[in-house]
C-alpha cells in the first residue's frame, strides 16, 4: 500500500509510518491499497473471442497466490482449469465501476447473446452428482445432511427420501414438463436430473426460472443445485474403468 503525493512522490505505508502519514494526508493526495472483499474488478481471459471474455465479478480475498474461479462460470471463458492464464483489472474510477456492474457483471450475462444458450450452469461433477443424486433413495438423517451442506436448513421428517425429493428443495415454485421432467409447484413429479436441466448451454430449467422469477433467484438456484450435485458426488464418489468405454 502506498500513498502519492500531489508531487508524484510515493510513501510507503508501514505500521511505524501509519500515523504520520494519516496526519500528512489533505486532499490531492491518492491513496493506493490493495483488492479487498467486495471490490468489483474485470476477469478477462485472452484471446478475447467474445463478449463474455470480459465480465465483472466481486473479489474475495483468499490465501495463495492463484485465482480462483466458480466452475459454473468458466464455460464463457473457454477455461477448463489445465493452467489457462486468467487477467485481473483493477477499476480505478465510479464511473467504471458502475459502467461494470450495469454491462458486465456475471448476472447480466446469463446467457450468450449469439444464440441464447446458457453461458452459467451446472457442469462436470455438479452435473454427475446430480443425476446420481436423483436417483437414490435416503433415511431421514441422510436427506437432511445432503441438504444442510449445500448450505439449506430443511428437516425432513418421514423416514424415507427420494433423491428427487432433496433436489426439489432447492427449486421456487415453478411449474415446468417436457420430455425428460415434470415439476409441480416446485416438486420434481418425475423425470431425472441432468444437464438438460440444469447444465451450461443446454439448461431448459435455469431459463424457466429467469424468466419466471427473475435473474437473482435463478443464480441461487444455479449456485445451490451446483454445491448439492457436487457435495453429493464427493461423498459418493465414482468409478470408471475400461470397460465403461
Amino acid at each position: 500500500n502506498y500513498v502519492i503525493r500531489p508531487d508524484g512522490k510515493r510513501k510507503k505505508i508501514t505500521d511505524d509510518l501509519k500515523e504520520e502519514i494519516i496526519n500528512e494526508i489533505v486532499p490531492g493526495y491518492i491513496v493506493e491499497r490493495h483488492l479487498e472483499k467486495g471490490d468489483i474488478v474485470l476477469f478477462n481471459r485472452h484471446p478475447s473471442l467474445h463478449k463474455g471474455s470480459l465480465m465483472a465479478h466481486y473479489v474475495k480475498v483468499l490465501p495463495g497466490k492463484t485465482f480462483r474461479l466458480h466452475p459454473a462460470v468458466a464455460a464463457p471463458y473457454n477455461a477448463d482449469f489445465d493452467g489457462d492464464e486468467m487477467n485481473i483489472h483493477s477499476l480505478q474510477t465510479e464511473e467504471a465501476k458502475a459502467e461494470a456492474k450495469v454491462l458486465l457483471e456475471v448476472k447480466k450475462n446469463l446467457f450468450s447473446p449469439k444464440n441464447n444458450t446458457n453461458w452459467v450452469g451446472c457442469i462436470n461433477d455438479a452435473i454427475t452428482g446430480g443425476y446420481l443424486l436423483g436417483l437414490g433413495e435416503f433415511s431421514k438423517e441422510e436427506a437432511n445432511q445432503i441438504l444442510y451442506r449445500a448450505g439449506i436448513d430443511y428437516p425432513f421428517s418421514k423416514k424415507t427420501i427420494s433423491g428427487t425429493e432433496i433436489f426439489s428443495k432447492i427449486l421456487p415454485k415453478i411449474n415446468f414438463s417436457d420430455s425428460n421432467i415434470k415439476i409441480q409447484e416446485g416438486e420434481i413429479i418425475k423425470g431425472i436430473i441432468d444437464k438438460n436441466l440444469f447444465g451450461d448451454e443446454d439448461g431448459v430449467l435455469i431459463k424457466e426460472i429467469d424468466k419466471k422469477f427473475g435473474r437473482t433467484v435463478a443464480f441461487e438456484t444455479i449456485k445451490k443445485a451446483f454445491n448439492l450435485g457436487k457435495n453429493y458426488l464427493t461423498e459418493k464418489g465414482i468409478t470408471i474403468s475400461l470397460g465403461d468405454f
